[in-house]
């Protein structure tokens, strides 16, 4: 007989949100070109600062300790990068196999497992932390900065970009 146990601890965590403005103080909203006098011109002079491109952020997306390795996880500790359908390859001890990232949106990420045994237990926190499990199989959805446990894994989600999620794995306390 299978039983299941699930505590649910949501916090109050803040979303993390990263965002960058592209626009050049300077000359916002004059809808005309400032000449070196600082008087506005009918017509703009020609930049000589080279051609414009799209504001960047300064601050560069974090980067995964083993990059894009699942091989990594096999021992049951590692942060990688991952995108909807990377498989992820769990140490047996862990109780949960067949580990795959099934989607990750602009804030969410999808994964889902089999339990291995007869029981499942687990936990959620953070900002976002949904759990499922029925007859052995799992599905978990994070948010950036949430934490979800299943039986002897912990999966963390430490940040969300562009289809691609950096999640630590490490074995559940």
């Amino acid at each position: 007989m299978r039983t299941g146990h699930w505590v649910f601890a949501v916090g109050a965590g803040a979303v993390l949100a990263v965002a960058a403005a592209g626009c050049d103080s300077s000359t916002k909203g004059s809808g005309t070109a400032l000449t070196p006098s600082g008087s506005s011109s009918g017509s703009a002079a020609p930049s000589t600062s080279g051609p414009s491109s799209p504001a960047r952020s300064t601050s560069a997306a974090p980067s995964a300790a083993n990059g894009t390795n699942v091989a990594a996880c096999a021992d049951g500790r590692c942060e990688v990068a991952v995108r909807a359908g990377t498989a992820i390859p769990l140490p047996r001890s862990m109780d949960v196999e067949k580990v795959k990232v099934t989607a990750v949106t602009s804030n969410r990420v999808t994964v889902t497992g089999r339990t291995i045994g007869n029981s499942s237990f687990g936990t959620c926190s953070g900002s976002y932390c949904h759990t499922n499990s029925t007859n052995g199989a799992v599905t978990i959805v994070l948010g950036a900065d949430s934490n979800a446990t299943e039986n002897g894994l912990s999966l963390t989600v430490e940040h969300i970009t562009d289809g691609t999620a950096i999640v630590k794995i490490t074995t559940a306390a």
